[in-house]
């Protein structure tokens, strides 16, 4: 039986992570921050499709916290096929009124975290000598222009980055790839949902599951390293510059290789 830890996994997109990947056969471990009841609720769930489930309260920040919980997860299975790094911090910084406190937290748990948990996951990884992936959640942002969210789009793209950069250090034992969510479907439905809707080519949002099916993809796929799989996007150029990144992926998959 595969095993993965997730970040972020009590509530949502980590949420609907954590239930696919258990439906699939997979021993799941999710950290979670403030939402305690939510988490619980969700290892309830889990526990439906494999008793072994767990979860752990980690702020992303702590990297001796997230150490102390992958070392235990190699220790107990001797590897971890799958970590996804979902948990992330987003919040309105527009450029005059973002303080240095904002920007610090935000690039410290969106961008440094992220490139020190798979840091120490992938050392952890090379020396199991088993066939790992490591998938990472960014944003459909990165291609876009939000002002107001500057901050955050950078960490996202500095993480698309680290994605590319450790599936080239790591490859062929380690493959790592991105999802980047566009519009996914908010709680309820306003008069700004449905124009955001009716600006989206497949006229709708995404929602959970289509994440889910995304991340299910790139843990089957054997022949994917380095890619961006860019989702829901909102003009119809963007969405043709995705199928061509696609496309390229083989391109892209020997250059890594070399």
């Amino acid at each position: 039986m595969k095993n993965c830890l997730i970040t972020g996994g009590a509530v949502r997109i980590g949420k609907g992570i954590a239930l696919a990947l258990a439906k699939n056969g997979y021993t799941v471990t999710y950290t979670y921050n403030h939402s305690k009841a939510e988490a619980e609720r969700t290892l309830h769930e889990l526990k439906t499709y494999n008793s072994t489930a767990a979860m752990e309260k980690a702020e992303l920040t702590n990297l001796p916290k997230m150490y102390k919980i992958i070392d235990a997860l190699f220790e107990k299975y001797s590897r971890l096929d799958l970590l996804i790094l979902n948990a992330s911090a987003f919040f309105c910084t527009p450029i005059l009124n973002t303080h240095e406190k904002d920007w610090n937290y935000i690039l410290d748990v969106n961008l440094k975290s992220t490139f020190f948990i798979m840091q120490h996951t992938a050392k952890k990884m090379i020396s199991s000598g088993k066939t790992s992936r490591i998938i990472v959640l960014t944003d459909i942002a990165t291609e876009l222009i939000w002002s107001k969210f500057t901050p955050y789009v950078i960490s996202k793209i500095g993480a698309e980055y680290l994605v590319k950069s450790f599936a080239k250090e790591f490859a062929p034992n380690i493959l790592v790839n991105a999802i980047a969510p566009g519009a996914i479907l908010p709680s309820t439905i306003d008069d700004k949902t449905a124009e955001q809707i009716h600006k989206i080519p497949l006229r709708r949002m995404g929602n959970v599951e289509d994440i889910a099916n995304a991340v299910l993809f790139l843990a089957r796929a054997d022949y994917i390293t380095g890619t961006t799989i860019k989702q829901m996007l909102k003009s119809f150029q963007q969405m043709l510059k995705s199928f061509r990144q696609l496309a390229n992926s083989f391109r892209q998959l020997a250059l890594l290789l070399c």
